[in-house]
């Protein structure tokens, strides 16, 4: 009975491993066919962007971010009818369009995207017949308490958002586009990174959230790495080397950064399934050869 035992719990461990392996893997497929489409966009390489895009989203479907750069895409080749499709399929993911059309380009002014603006609440109203209340409602007022909190001393916070935070997510897993759409999966990655200051990342809070976080990650709920800027800006501040580079961008406004090899930059990188630090840097338009010198400092 105890080797069949045994024999059963290796089984289930190496199970969960590879489906593990499998979600990081689709992640990382993912995550690189979406930033080749941002390179190929920023260099008005439109067509080839919209391409790249396609193969991301079919990796996952849910996300939003293929699909809203496809609409921009579109619209800057005048291919407004294509344009008009993935504005439906990005609203369905979750994004309303309309707060935004500043980004939309030439669609932004054309009879097709009035058109779609008549039927973009009620294509919204589709979308979030999914979303739970009841992790929304709650969500939505942590939100504005933490928002609250920025700028005042530490004594005036509400201390108490955080840890109120962890036990709703204990209670409906960490808010995702699919139940509680991607504005408020954006406010809740917000709420996350500024609780830093709660015990990150020893706190029993932090350690709860964090194995919340992940579970959601493995299950293929949300984009992977989204603790990755948090831990290097942790990192950053205890005077340690970052793992991700994942503020290479905002670096003059952390002078003395420190940063590992690009090999172990990418191997960290590699773990978590998101895009090369070489894919990062020609996203953020700088050359690997510069960004070198910085690293090797």
């Amino acid at each position: 009975m105890k080797i069949i035992i045994r024999i059963i719990f290796i089984f289930y461990c190496c199970s969960v491993f590879g489906q593990q392996e499998k979600i990081t893997e689709k992640y990382k497929k993912y995550s690189t066919l979406l930033a080749k489409g941002v390179v190929e966009m920023n260099s008005l390489n439109y067509t080839k962007a919209i391409s790249y895009f396609d193969s991301a989203s079919i990796e996952f479907p849910y996300f939003h971010k293929p699909y809203f750069q496809s609409v921009i895409c579109a619209a800057q080749t005048d291919n407004y009818q294509v344009a008009y499709d993935y504005a439906v399929k990005t609203v369905l993911t979750g994004i309303k369009l309309g707060i935004i059309p500043e980004a939309l380009g030439k669609f932004s002014n054309t009879a097709l995207y009035k058109q779609f603006l008549q039927k973009e609440d009620s294509l919204y109203n589709t979308a979030i017949q999914q979303h739970d209340t009841l992790f929304c409602n709650p969500l939505i007022t942590l939100y504005n308490i933490d928002q609250n909190n920025i700028g005042k001393s530490k004594n005036q916070r509400d201390t108490t958002v955080f840890h109120q935070f962890v036990e709703l997510c204990q209670k409906y897993g960490f808010p995702t586009c699919k139940n509680v759409g991607m504005e408020l999966y954006r406010k809740a990655v917000l709420i996350t990174h500024n609780s830093a200051m709660y015990g990150y990342p020893d706190s029993e809070d932090w350690k709860k959230l964090i194995q919340i976080i992940s579970k959601e990650e493995k299950r293929g709920h949300i984009e992977p790495g989204i603790l990755c800027g948090l831990e290097d800006i942790y990192l950053y501040e205890n005077n340690l080397p970052v793992k991700y580079g994942t503020w290479f961008r905002l670096r003059q406004y952390y002078p003395n950064m420190k940063f590992p090899s690009l090999d172990e930059i990418n191997r960290n990188r590699d773990q978590v399934g998101i895009e090369s630090f070489e894919l990062y840097l020609a996203i953020i338009g700088v050359e690997l050869v510069d960004a070198l010198k910085e690293i090797e400092m």
